[in-house]
């Protein structure tokens, strides 16, 4: 039984070492010195060892430990997938195999970058810090990353004066937003890192305004930080992306190019800064996310095909008696469309009846064919899915026979 049992973990052994994710992470920060609530730009390369794809999740955790070995821990979402070195792969939070894969935090809302805006962290403190990042895949792996090191630091009179007024000496979390509600602190405190930094951009321009924000940018820049002046192109870069994608939503797309054009100058800025060694990587990436005219129209049609051009069609998948008069019903669907399309959840092309329309089921719908799209918990009544092409699909519990498959029987649970 022994010589059994060491068999049987012998053989477990075997299938997990060639079935697990083999990943490496590492973590970069640039610049390593900053002023708390300053940006540092941070960039997490992992690289998949194995041929076979992984799906990672989308968060993140991160840890920090300060001089006194107090350790955090704080969950950050993913960067968006166009800070990416490979967009496509990324778009599902899928790495493929055998590559390499650059997640970018540049603080390309630089108020309100992720990592270092996080007051459980504790990095609005003054101090020094080792940084890790873990990486957990679908099937719930970790790997954690190298050791990162990060100096925060006051290096001036002026620079603590404006610290102590933002955080009541150290007694409130700084979070970078908060700086501008202290304007009249950093014009007090001219010399200071914070207002060489941060009071021209707003004292000067519109911030949701990409092109008086850049006109703010060129007029203070001198005084900047480069990691700082990276943030704030970046930034820029960002709103005009935000505009041209609002444009192209609504079918606009000689506008969306306009803007994707400003967009590419500020983009291209960042790939010739001499600033940080991250921000090139980041320009370069944002460039391929500023689509052309013909890209952001393209992007349109596919997102928007006429309905009765759309080979989509429900699928009911089964149901659960939950014993107590409510049911479970698992639907599911499949799509003859070789790409994906858009058909907006509560509309009168993918919605449920009897109302409400929208019950969670998805408004992008994948090519093939997928199961349990949308769980959906109700009375015993009818419940019709109406998808794409006047198609649909319905449940009835008791009236209609044969009643749909036990999801134990079909073996989804």
């Amino acid at each position: 039984m022994i010589r059994s049992l060491l068999l049987s973990l012998i053989l477990l052994s075997l299938c997990m070492s060639s079935s697990a994710a083999e990943l490496t992470v590492q973590l970069t920060l640039d610049p390593q010195q900053t002023l708390p609530a300053l940006p540092v730009w941070w960039r997490v390369r992992i690289v998949n060892h194995d041929a076979q794809p992984v799906a990672i999740r989308s968060s993140m955790t991160v840890s920090t430990t300060d001089a006194n070995g107090t350790t955090r821990n704080a969950q950050i979402s993913m960067p968006p997938q166009y800070w990416t070195s490979d967009p496509r792969d990324f778009a599902t939070h899928t790495l493929a195999g055998n590559a390499t894969l650059d997640l970018f935090e540049p603080a390309h809302e630089f108020l309100h970058h992720a990592m270092f805006d996080e007051p459980d962290l504790g990095l609005w403190m003054p101090g020094t810090y080792d940084v890790v990042v873990a990486i957990v895949t679908d099937a719930g792996v970790s790997f954690r990353s190298n050791t990162a090191h990060l100096n925060v630091a006051l290096p001036g009179a002026e620079d603590v004066a404006v610290w102590n007024a933002m955080t009541d000496g150290g007694k409130s979390p700084l979070r970078s937003a908060l700086l501008l509600d202290h304007v009249n602190v950093l014009r007090a405190h001219p010399a200071s890192q914070y207002s060489k930094n941060i009071e021209p951009m707003f004292s000067n321009a519109g911030e949701r305004d990409p092109d008086r924000y850049a006109a703010a940018l060129a007029s203070a820049a001198p005084e900047m930080s480069a990691a700082f002046r990276d943030a704030a192109q970046l930034s820029i870069v960002m709103h005009y992306l935000e505009s041209a994608g609002g444009a192209a939503a609504g079918n606009d797309a000689p506008r969306a190019g306009e803007l994707s054009a400003k967009g590419r100058v500020h983009a291209q800025a960042l790939i010739d800064s001499p600033g940080t060694s991250i921000s090139a990587a980041v320009g370069t990436s944002a460039k391929v996310a500023l689509k052309t005219t013909e890209e952001w129209q393209a992007y349109y049609d596919r997102a928007h095909p006429p309905s009765s051009a759309v080979d989509v069609k429900p699928i009911a998948d089964c149901r659960t008696d939950n014993g107590d008069g409510t049911f479970t019903w698992k639907f599911g669907y499949e799509s003859a469309m070789a790409n994906d399309v858009t058909l907006a959840a509560g509309s009168k092309i993918n919605a449920f009846v009897p109302t409400p329309g929208e019950r969670g089921q998805p408004s992008v719908f994948h090519s093939g064919v997928h199961h349990e799209a949308v769980v959906v918990t109700r009375g015993p009544a009818n419940l019709t899915w109406n998808l794409a092409k006047g198609r649909t699909v319905d449940f009835s519990a008791i009236q209609a026979p044969p009643p749909p498959p036990s999801c134990a029987t079909v073996g989804i649970d």
